[in-house]
């Protein structure tokens, strides 16, 4: 827009030709030799993202160049054309406004500028001009006014649009952390854990160099079900919410994510090339949740609420997240037939083929 600007300004070269072809020269080279290298400046300026205050520094100074211009021409000029001429100034206004869109402040400042070449230009001196030259004065004054104000309501609606885009990002942003999360107990939930398992597999697809070990425990509230027959779904509920407490406070921060699954079924996913290390975290958990002792008197297995946990590992490069997470769930029957509260390892037996693509091995 600045380089259209340039353009249309020099154009009005032909303006001058007519109204004294004796001041052409004058005003080609005040043109060509000072707003119009202003002006390829500040568009270069813009391109390159510069600092906003030096962009609306060199903006006001063109409008100021321009504004002496406009009054030089016009002062060397001997003819009556000169008295129409004026309406440049209104015409720099305009192009400032509404094809620049230059900040409020900016506008005002260029504005000012433009007024004190225009008052530079009257003459002022003879009685029969004075009406004349006040018309014009007045003309241009509202000029300025309907189009700072237009200027105005511009940057006014401009900064409304970005706070109502950064309000509707920051509502979108929070939905999405809601949708991913359970009700209940504030874990993520089950999409959650869709979602970040997809992520690791096209992680793990797109660079087959690294080794993505991923390590996953499925724990199950023994008895439940008793539980909450004996104490009402209220009781379980709360139950619910005091396994989910026990899992932040054991897991580590930032490394280890539980999930919901199900019901009283819980998922936390490891990064973990261990079997050793993985069974030493399942156990802390199974401990943290017996030393909890939420009473569970409808329990065959202990007085207080236990969990039985499955755990598997494997590599994403060789396996998909579905086989891990299968043979942890086989490995959390094998503990359940075991007589519950207590922690088994299985094996992940199923490879991936490699001719698979990121896609097809998500879950």
């Amino acid at each position: 827009m600045i380089l259209t600007g340039s353009v249309i300004f020099n154009i009005f070269l032909l303006t001058d030709y007519y109204m004294d072809p004796a001041v052409f020269w004058v005003a080609l080279k005040l043109r060509l030799t000072t707003i119009t290298p202003c002006l390829i400046i500040a568009a270069i300026m813009v391109y390159r993202k510069t600092i906003q205050w030096i962009v609306d520094l060199m903006f006001v100074a063109s409008m100021a160049v321009a504004s002496l211009i406009i009054a030089a021409v016009i002062a060397i000029s001997d003819t009556n054309a000169s008295d129409a001429y004026r309406s440049t100034f209104i015409v720099l206004l305009i192009f400032a406004a509404m094809v620049v869109r230059v900040r409020f402040r900016c506008a005002v400042y260029g504005s000012i500028f433009l007024f004190a070449g225009f008052l530079f230009t009257f003459s002022g001196t003879y009685r029969d001009m004075m009406f004349r030259d006040a018309t014009y004065c007045f003309v241009y004054m509202i000029a300025s006014a309907f189009l700072l104000y237009g200027s105005y309501m511009l940057e006014r609606e401009t900064r409304l649009n970005f706070l109502f885009s950064r309000l509707q990002a920051l509502k979108n942003a929070e939905l999405k952390t809601v949708s991913l999360l359970d009700a209940l107990t504030g874990l993520n939930n089950r999409r959650s854990l869709d979602e970040e398992l997809l992520r690791l597999e096209t992680l793990a697809a797109s660079d087959v160099s690294q080794s993505y070990d991923l390590g996953v425990l499925v724990l199950d509230i023994d008895h439940f079900k008793q539980f909450n027959d004996k104490f009402g779904h209220q009781a379980g509920d709360q139950c619910l919410i005091a396994v989910s407490a026990v899992l932040r406070r054991t897991l580590r921060a930032g490394q280890d994510r539980a999930y919901r699954y199900g019901g009283e079924e819980f998922i936390v996913l490891l990064d973990t090339n261990d079997d050793h290390a993985l069974l030493l975290t399942a156990e802390r958990i199974r401990l943290a949740i017996m030393e909890e002792a939420i009473p569970h008197m409808a329990s065959s297995t202990h007085r207080v609420v236990t969990v039985s946990i499955g755990a598997a590992r494997g590599v994403l490069n060789t396996v998909t997240a579905k086989h891990i997470i299968e043979a942890a769930d086989s490995a959390l029957y094998a503990s359940k037939a075991n007589g519950r509260n207590r922690s088994s390892v299985g094996k992940v037996s199923s490879r991936l083929s490699m001719s698979l693509s990121p896609r097809q091995t998500a879950l």
